[in-house]
């Protein structure tokens, strides 16, 4: 959902993305669950996010990377693909955590884990769209299809 770039997203970058999102989601209600980046919640961000009746967006509380699966995502990718990784180019860091990335998606365990390890879970615990999400994640996360992280846009998030 989150092509690669060389930049860090900025809230236009984000909100292109979230039309992307719109159209994956169709007529259903995602609930996103964000860090506090400024880009995340900024002005322009939250007039952009007030407009949308499908989206609700919930903030993690500050200082809890604890709370936030997609940090332990990055821990399994530095422990395995990125592990003392000196590339030449940034193409060398790419191409190592779209493998990772690949090995996580195809693990269907992982991101789950991921989720517990935090101490969240999703009720009900097999949410209507979760076929659709791995079906989806299955076709974009193949060799040719590029890497994918995936956010949390589940509405039934609860700790």
């Amino acid at each position: 959902m989150f092509p690669p770039q060389a930049r860090s997203y900025d809230t236009a970058g984000l909100i292109e993305v979230l039309e992307q999102m719109k159209m994956f989601y169709r007529g259903e209600q995602v609930v996103l669950v964000w860090d506090g980046l400024s880009a995340h919640w900024s002005r322009a961000m939250r007039a952009w996010v007030a407009e949308q009746d499908w989206l609700t967006l919930e903030r993690l509380p500050a200082y809890t990377p604890e709370l936030n699966p997609v940090e332990l995502l990055w821990s399994s990718l530095k422990k395995r693909e990125l592990a003392n990784l000196a590339g030449d180019h940034l193409a060398d860091v790419a191409d190592a955590t779209e493998q990772g990335i690949h090995r996580i998606n195809h693990n269907p365990q992982l991101p789950w884990s991921f989720l517990a390890h935090t101490g969240l879970t999703i009720r009900p615990p097999h949410p209507p769209n979760l076929r659709k999400i791995s079906k989806h994640l299955a076709a974009v996360s193949s060799p040719a299809g590029g890497p994918v992280s995936t956010p949390l846009t589940e509405p039934w998030l609860h700790r």
